[in-house]
């Protein structure tokens, strides 16, 4: 699935990046035309080199006041603000499916350290340029400022992290406002009269290959059917079953134990990708959305369109789930502990396990201390190591035994 970053509507101007009065610090002036609190919870896409985005993703962005002075109580570091998984999960906090199992982390790792969210705080604290100000004289913005366009200058201090290098930002630098990702998936909907057959096969007319997944099956009185091996609905008269046939997918519905006469109809919403056959659309050529969504008015790709990864078909997502059924997906033995961690991060060297014990609110409990070894020199920040000690313990939990407790230690050299 190729992933595409949109800008939305009319967004905030990025000025070019002059360097501040200290060697740590950047200095950001945007031009926006509205409010700042309207800026809450923007998505912004980082545009450099893949270190310079590291840098300030590990930086401490300030808001400003009407002279340039930082605002520290509004301060914040993007990199501690999740995933991209995390920053584009569904309302309810809920990862997406991409079919199988592939996760938001892995369909768009290209992307990883691309995106920052603008908290509430900073938005709401941070102040015009006055123009008077000897910040908007150092600038060059006076005359911007007092040309009565209705447009104000704002300027954010980032405050380089304790190792980073203000050099990787001599190519440029550029941020988009209004940002969010896109792929190549559309919901497309059938509908078929069930003629009161207590037996209704229902044929999607799309190859296997190019099907995601099946978002909703409900007949005509609104009731959902899920897939027969989860009912979690607690009914199986709601329920379907999948077959493979040909280069077809089907799903069949059964009727014949219930009472009541057979549902006039069924509407089944699947998804669709064009997969790899997407690829290679240069930027800026995306002009109009598949679907309408409120609020957008316009859009463009900022990026060229790549990273696509094909829906995967059942007989291989049924070779996945049989494979780690056997435990071979699972963290078992001090062995699989430092195989999995080691493939967390290409900046792991090595990684060392024991048994230790872990002071808890309610007490002591066993756990595996496993300390992975790394080069401080490999990090800006020692909030990203933090931030990486959290990952890989979550990473870990995820692919152990329910009971198994971990005491992630991170040892720079």
């Amino acid at each position: 699935m190729p992933n595409l970053s949109l800008t939305a509507g009319p967004t905030g101007n990025p000025i070019p990046v002059s360097s501040g009065s200290s060697s740590t610090r950047l200095h950001v002036v945007v031009k926006w035309t509205g409010r700042t609190q309207d800026l809450a919870g923007t998505t912004i896409f980082l545009r450099g080199s893949k270190e310079a985005r590291r840098q300030l993703l590990w930086s401490r962005w300030h808001p400003t006041d009407a002279y340039g002075g930082c605002l520290l109580e509004s301060v914040f570091c993007p990199g501690r603000q999740g995933s991209i998984e995390e920053m584009f999960a569904t309302r309810d906090g809920r990862k997406r499916s991409w079919g199988g199992f592939r996760s938001g982390s892995t369909v768009f790792s290209d992307l990883a350290d691309s995106f920052v969210i603008l908290p509430g705080s900073f938005a709401s604290a941070w102040q015009p340029l006055d123009p008077t100000s000897p910040v908007s004289e150092r600038l060059g913005l006076t005359a911007a400022v007092q040309g009565g366009t209705g447009e104000s200058f704002y300027l954010a201090t980032l405050e380089l992290p304790e190792r980073g290098d203000r050099q990787a930002f001599a190519s440029g630098l550029g941020l988009d406002f209004g940002c969010f990702i896109a792929t190549n998936r559309n919901e497309l909907t059938l509908f078929k009269h069930t003629a009161g057959n207590r037996v209704v096969d229902f044929e999607l007319p799309e190859p296997i290959d190019s099907i995601l997944n099946i978002v909703r099956v409900a007949d005509a009185r609104g009731r959902e059917y899920l897939p027969r091996f989860d009912n979690s609905n607690g009914s199986v008269d709601r329920s379907y079953t999948l077959e493979e046939r040909g280069d077809r997918l089907l799903l069949w519905f059964d009727f014949s134990s219930q009472l009541e006469t057979p549902p006039e109809s069924l509407t089944v919403t699947y998804a669709v990708t064009e997969g790899t056959e997407a690829n290679g659309i240069e930027s800026g050529k995306i002009a109009t959305l598949y679907e309408s969504h409120p609020g957008i008015s316009a859009c463009r790709n900022v990026t060229d369109v790549s990273g696509a990864v094909p829906a995967k078909t059942n007989e291989q997502i049924m070779t996945e789930v049989s494979t780690r059924l056997r435990g071979r997906d699972r963290a078992l033995t001090y062995a699989d502990i430092t195989s999995w961690t080691k493939t967390f991060d290409p900046r792991i060297t090595s990684v060392e396990c024991e048994n230790g014990v872990q002071r808890t609110r309610h007490g002591v409990r066993k756990c595996i201390v496993v300390g992975v070894y790394v080069a401080r020199t490999d990090f800006y920040a020692d909030d990203e190591m933090n931030m990486l000690k959290e990952r890989i313990g979550s990473f870990l939990k995820e692919r152990s035994p329910i009971n198994t407790q971990y005491q992630v230690e991170i040892i720079a050299r």
